[in-house]
């Protein structure tokens, strides 16, 4: 579907689109607030955004976490510094990151 309609057809990702364009290269921080967007167009949980995309929980857990752990996205990271160690298979790249969002959105404009 071409992103033209699926801002007809879902106006929720008007915003969503704002963001990633607001930035030649988006990255972390613009991926997770479309995220936020997202999540709250699907009902509001992670689990609405599962079941509402198809994309799993564990995989927008695994985003979640790669967009906020510094030992997994370093200097890109939304957070300086947080408690615990990310788990072994937990870290997306941010070029894995961006394919996730890009799931999300395209399951929310089925």
């Amino acid at each position: 579907m071409s992103r033209y309609r699926q801002l007809t057809t879902h106006p929720e990702l008007v915003e969503v689109y704002r963001v990633l364009g607001s930035v030649a290269k988006p990255k972390w921080a613009e991926f997770y607030k479309v995220y936020e967007l997202l999540r709250q167009a699907a009902g509001g949980s992670d689990r609405d955004l599962s079941q509402r995309t198809g994309v799993s929980q564990a995989q927008i857990g695994r985003f979640t976490a790669s967009a906020n752990h510094q030992e997994i996205s370093g200097d890109d990271a939304r957070h300086a510094t947080m408690r615990g160690t990310p788990g072994a298979n937990t870290g997306l790249t941010v070029e894995e990151g961006s394919a996730v969002i890009d799931q999300l959105i395209q399951g929310l404009a089925r």
